[in-house]
């Protein structure tokens, strides 16, 4: 279910928390006084309990990143609480949901101690956090970490198995807004990031390197991996052709059509190219040939035909030979 914050927080403000993570010396907004925890007994977030493709948000700063933020927090201090909830797994200790930067930035100073805020919450409560307040602090999040990330989150505001389409279900619309703010993007955008949880993996990277457009990557997605995985082949057989958005979108309505066949990859791809019609003036129309055969050969060959039957018969002859 997805995490009502305005009540997990008692007026503490999620949004303005994750717009101020990267703090290096701003003011932060305004919050209810913070307890102080010691950095002793704070633990890592558990990364297993994220999808493998999540957990790429466990990337560290840059050095440059992490050196302003360590200066930033010997000077005024961590402005920011951090976001704990009490570990299942080790008891007297707490797992950090967000904040991972300002304690480590805090470690770096020396700090014994640093602001927090307790939540109670459980694995998919604790995973639907951290994603949320991670999303829009990492600058170079892969394709496919965003779109695991985002169907995590949508399958947290399905309410186990409640469709998620209906728009006067005031409790996904809250989250859903929630996402679009984390996120920074539209919700158009993130069902449609959140659809490449379909693609072939091996196009992932490809999307990274920009061979394909992501246009082009959401349309493969509504075909079956078999035959996302056909269209794969042909382009790695074929490096000189380049996906389009255009050819995509073929691929999707051909396989919606139920036309789709053992040449579709190659026909949208790589249609055969048409020859030109020949221009300038149009041959000749042919005339009679005579042609002279010797008495002997003729009555030899063609002893009980007339002229015309030996004719006919001769080209016949001809016809069989040079087709042999």
């Amino acid at each position: 279910m997805a995490v009502d914050f305005s009540k997990k927080f008692e007026g503490f403000n999620i949004g303005a928390m994750n717009a101020h993570d990267n703090l290096f010396g701003k003011a932060a907004p305004t919050a209810p006084e913070s307890l102080e925890m010691e950095i002793d007994k704070i633990l890592a977030f558990p990364k297993e309990l994220l999808p493998e493709a999540c957990q790429e948000m466990f990337d560290d700063y840059s050095d440059e990143d992490m050196e302003e933020l360590t200066d930033s927090i010997q000077k005024h201090g961590v402005l920011q609480p951090i976001l704990l909830r009490l570990s299942s797994r080790t008891p007297g200790f707490y797992e950090i949901l967000a904040g991972h930067h300002r304690l480590e930035g805090a470690r770096r100073a020396r700090l014994n101690t640093i602001p927090y805020r307790l939540i109670d919450a459980d694995d998919d409560t604790a995973c639907s956090i951290f994603v949320e307040t991670n999303l829009n602090q990492r600058k170079h999040l892969s394709w496919k970490t965003m779109a695991y990330a985002y169907q995590m989150d949508l399958d947290s505001l399905s309410h186990q198995g409640k469709r998620t389409d209906l728009q006067d279900d005031s409790e996904y619309n809250e989250g859903m807004k929630r996402l679009e703010t984390a996120a920074g993007k539209s919700k158009r955008t993130i069902l449609q990031i959140a659809r490449l949880t379909k693609l072939y993996p091996p196009f992932f990277e490809w999307l990274e390197q920009k061979r394909i457009p992501f246009t082009a990557a959401y349309h493969l997605t509504f075909l079956p991996q078999t035959e996302q995985s056909d269209v794969y082949a042909y382009l790695q057989e074929n490096p000189d052709i380049v996906l389009t958005v255009q050819h995509a979108e073929e691929l999707h309505k051909t396989y919606e059509a139920q036309k789709w066949n053992r040449f579709t990859v190659r026909d949208v791809c790589n249609p055969p190219v048409e020859k030109p019609l020949r221009t300038g003036r149009p041959p000749m129309s042919l005339k009679p040939v005579s042609v002279k055969i010797p008495p002997e050969v003729y009555h030899k060959y063609f002893p009980d035909l007339e002229p015309k039957e030996a004719g006919e018969k001769l080209i016949e002859i001809l016809e069989q030979y040079f087709s042999a």
